[in-house]
């Protein structure tokens, strides 16, 4: 319908003889009609508004020429909110998986949606409440023609939020077009929620209310992750892709739910739970658990001189020992830590729960010898006999990144997807642990991903929707890149 138009513009132009111009606008008019007749042109309706709505960001096109979809910003803002609204929280003192029956409901929630998208018979959660969406790879085998079978990629989320806050009764406020530097406030209340810095300036930012979390972590990687299947399945016809699997796991937060994951599903996984716009991670902490069971003696307080061993005293002299120095309050970067995250007890028998941090799995064994030498210490140090204690060391995580130097075309393919959409990408180590740690180490390499969550585990916690944004559009990119080039792999085994 444009053909006409644009060759009675060529030939008006001939008319006034001005032959350098008229070749020019010829070049142009044809550029054009080619454009508007190929199966990825403008004249597509799945793409006549294909823009990114990042800002500063422009829709870009692949080599293969495909033109991305826009993020649904409003389908994917009130999914993330629907979500924040079902508590999650995982209970570390639960032996049941998942630890919180809670996880369930926003677990079926999250199936019916992927059964809506993809087909219920592409759609399956197991008896712990993971969730597996499955959809068949859409890819140009001329590209490919080098390349072998093509590979299945996982994008993975969360759904359980940290046990250090509640997410009970979780009211997401929504703050568009922050302006820096004012602080995010209650809506009811005026109280300031939480402080940003200037790069979130003009963002739509997601808060709670203050008086839980917002549970970011990782609803916003859920969210983000739905909304990738879902322009994948509305624009399978126009967009290249690998095989691929929507992944929601449990448990995440108390170190569990990666252990049963099925990991042979996919070749390569991508967390979808790391911080600010950019940020990557192929490197987390390797982390110990450590239980400490003092006891003390008991007797009537009243005939107590010389007998009574308080296990509570004990323990907190022991706490005093530690230097603060190892504390996470008193390290960064890749200063590892101990961490005492739980106290109780009476008289008799006190207990204590600590975390062991550090990227070298050695530190963790000097970190653990130097509690049990500082126990010694203080048992040594009571002039009345009687105290003892018990150690349980259990292992968590370890660092992943020994698996992840194997797959370097893991980070190739995300690096140049970021690149594509504006991203200065940020490879960064986590001070913490993902489903990732885990996984790679049961065969699946898995690296972390942004998802533009911040504050997490506080009250202040928020997130950029324009962060989202540059998520989804970083990751439909990089899923492009697979289909292209990407290799499945040939030395799969189970080690469940």
């Amino acid at each position: 319908s444009f053909t006409v138009p644009l060759a009675a513009c060529f030939v008006r132009n001939k008319r006034r003889q001005d032959l350098t111009m008229s070749i020019s606008f010829y070049s142009l008019c044809v550029t054009l009609i080619l454009l508007l007749h190929t199966p990825f042109g403008l004249c597509s309706a799945a793409h006549q508004q294909a823009e990114i709505s990042l800002t500063g960001a422009q829709s870009t096109l692949s080599h293969n020429n495909v033109v991305f979809p826009s993020t649904n910003i409003s389908r994917l803002t009130d999914a993330f909110i629907s979500y924040c609204k079902i508590p999650t929280q995982a209970d570390p003192f639960s032996d049941s998986l998942p630890s919180s029956a809670r996880q369930l409901v926003l677990a079926q929630k999250l199936k019916d949606q992927l059964a809506e998208i993809l087909g219920k018979d592409h759609v399956r959660m197991d008896e712990n409440g993971f969730v597996y969406g499955f959809l068949k790879a859409h890819v140009n085998q001329e590209l490919r023609a080098n390349a072998g079978d093509v590979p299945t990629i996982a994008l993975l989320a969360h759904m359980d939020t940290t046990y250090q806050h509640t997410d009970e009764n979780c009211e997401p406020q929504i703050h568009k077009a922050y302006k820096y530097p004012d602080a995010l406030k209650n809506s009811q209340s005026n109280v300031i929620v939480a402080s940003l810095d200037e790069r979130y300036d003009g963002h739509t930012i997601i808060s709670s209310n203050g008086d839980t979390i917002l549970g970011a972590d990782d609803k916003a990687g859920v969210a983000i992750i739905m909304e990738v299947a879902r322009l994948l399945q509305e624009n399978k016809e126009h967009l290249y892709f690998p095989n691929m699997v929507f992944g929601f796991t449990v448990d995440e937060e108390i170190g569990k739910g990666a252990h049963h994951y099925d990991v042979t599903t996919a070749d390569f996984a991508y967390t979808i739970d790391g911080g600010e716009r950019g940020e990557y991670s192929l490197e987390t902490f390797s982390a110990d658990s450590m239980i400490v069971t003092i006891f003390g003696q008991g007797i009537h307080p009243s005939i107590a001189k010389g007998k009574l061993v308080n296990a509570l005293r004990l323990a907190s002299k022991f706490v005093a020992k530690v230097n603060d120095k190892i504390t996470p309050e008193h390290t960064e970067d890749r200063q590892g830590f101990v961490h005492l995250v739980h106290m109780e007890g009476n008289g008799e028998k006190a207990t204590l729960h600590f975390l062991i941090r550090s990227f070298d799995d050695d530190e963790l064994l000097t970190f653990e010898n130097h509690l049990q030498s500082l126990l010694d210490e203080t048992l040594q140090e009571t002039p009345i006999p009687g105290g003892s204690y018990e150690l349980q060391i259990n292992q968590s995580y370890r660092n992943m990144r020994p698996i992840l130097k194997n797959y370097p075309d893991m980070e190739d393919y995300l690096f140049k997807a970021m690149k594509q959409v504006n991203i200065e990408p940020k490879v960064r180590a986590i001070r913490g642990g993902t489903d990732g740690s885990t996984l790679s180490f049961r065969d699946l390499p898995t690296i972390n991903v942004f998802s533009g969550m911040q504050n997490i585990h506080s009250l202040g916690e928020f997130v950029s929707v324009d962060d989202m944004d540059a998520s989804v559009q970083t990751l439909m990119r990089m899923l492009n890149l697979w289909a292209e080039q990407g290799k499945k792999r040939d030395n799969r085994h189970d080690d469940k």
